[in-house]
């Protein structure tokens, strides 16, 4: 064997390897909200969500006022945002809070509830 020749076996042997690697780190990715791809190279750490707490009015009729916007961003293992995952809001008691699909919590009614934030695994509530 000449030495191009084992040279190009070698160079066809590290590619087939990054494939597989490749193969298996991908075959350890999650399916997020809406298809969103939670991968175990940038992983979602934590969730942080803004305001952390919030008193709301609930009047009839509602008015506007009568709500808040949070704001989420997703944290990766090192401490830095990820812009690329969607969250899912829910409320823990939907007579008292509702929450839209884009985090506006609306009064509904008297009493206390809790709003959780979660994507790719991690939650935080509020």
């Amino acid at each position: 064997m000449t030495n191009r020749t084992a040279y190009s076996s070698r160079w066809k042997i590290a590619l087939g390897l990054a494939a597989l690697v490749t193969a298996f780190a991908c075959r350890s990715d999650t399916t997020g909200l809406n298809g969103a791809i939670c991968d175990v190279t940038n992983p979602v750490s934590s969730i942080r969500v803004t305001p952390g707490s919030a008193l709301l009015h609930f009047r009839s009729p509602p008015r506007t006022s009568d709500s808040v916007q949070l704001a989420d961003t997703a944290i990766n293992r090192v401490g830095g945002p990820r812009f690329d995952v969607p969250f899912k809001f829910t409320s823990s008691d939907t007579s008292v809070v509702f929450v839209t699909d884009s985090g506006v919590v609306r009064a509904r009614g008297d009493g206390t509830a809790t709003v959780t934030v979660s994507t790719c695994g991690q939650s935080s509530k509020v």
